[in-house]
């Protein structure tokens, strides 16, 4: 879940990295009473945000997989050597299941 600070902070990263050169940007946002408030003024300014933020979501999203993936993988360990299978075996047999050799 994004919060408003998670937001705050991820405008002031943007608007620092774009306020230096080559871009050396000067950021001016639409008022809370205007027909699009909180945007930028300058078309590209919002298009460029909007990158951001879009980026920064993906950045979230392959963390939290690579989370899962982790520790689908501890519990394929797990199962692994409560069968009896020491780490070296273990690792071959995830390289053939990644390979897709094995399920």
């Amino acid at each position: 879940m994004t919060t408003k600070t998670d937001i705050t902070q991820e405008r002031a990263a943007f608007e620092v990295a774009f306020s230096r050169p080559p871009f050396e940007w000067e950021f001016h946002r639409y008022g809370e009473d205007s027909a699009w408030p909180g945007n930028y003024q300058q078309y590209e300014h919002q298009c460029a945000w909007e990158g951001w933020q879009a980026r920064s979501a993906l950045q979230s999203q392959d963390q939290e997989e690579g989370y899962r993936a982790m520790a689908a993988e501890y519990q394929r360990w797990i199962d692994a050597y409560h069968q009896g299978m020491d780490y070296e075996d273990f690792l071959k047999k995830e390289a053939r299941r990644i390979e897709g050799e094995e399920e």
